[in-house]
């Protein structure tokens, strides 16, 4: 009964504090709050941008073929005016990244602060580029 309890306390918390992401009309809103824009092509290639227009970040969908030595595809997170990049297993949504960015501190307040980037790359970057066996054909 305590582990319920306990578990039930948890889950309700992370809910209390988490922050709602969305994504409309090439904004991103947190918490409601229009924070940032974004250019997408067809959810593969993601610019975001500052609301007065800045680069920011970069959201990258890499389809591997499996002959490779990856088996799927990864998404490539890498940041304007830093040479920092995450590459993970296509596993996560845009509004997931954008929430590891703002937990990361990445984003603050809807503001960009590039001293975080090189710990969001230490505890999200899974090295999947260097994975890949390159091929000459």
């Amino acid at each position: 009964m305590k582990k319920i309890l306990l578990s039930s306390m948890l889950i309700v918390s992370c809910l209390a504090f988490g922050q709602k992401i969305k994504l409309k009309d090439d904004k991103v809103y947190v918490d409601d709050k229009e924070c940032l824009s974004y250019k997408s092509k067809v959810s593969v290639r993601n610019s975001f941008f500052t609301l007065d227009g800045k680069p920011v970040f970069y959201i990258d969908v890499i389809i591997v073929d499996s002959k490779l030595g990856v088996d799927g595809s990864y998404e490539k997170v890498s940041f304007a005016d830093s040479e920092e990049i995450s590459t993970t297993r296509n596993e996560y949504s845009r509004k997931a990244i954008i929430l590891q960015l703002i937990e990361m501190g990445v984003i603050e307040n809807c503001k960009f602060n590039p001293d975080r980037i090189k710990d969001y790359v230490k505890r999200y970057n899974q090295n999947f580029e260097k994975s890949i066996v390159r091929h000459s054909y």
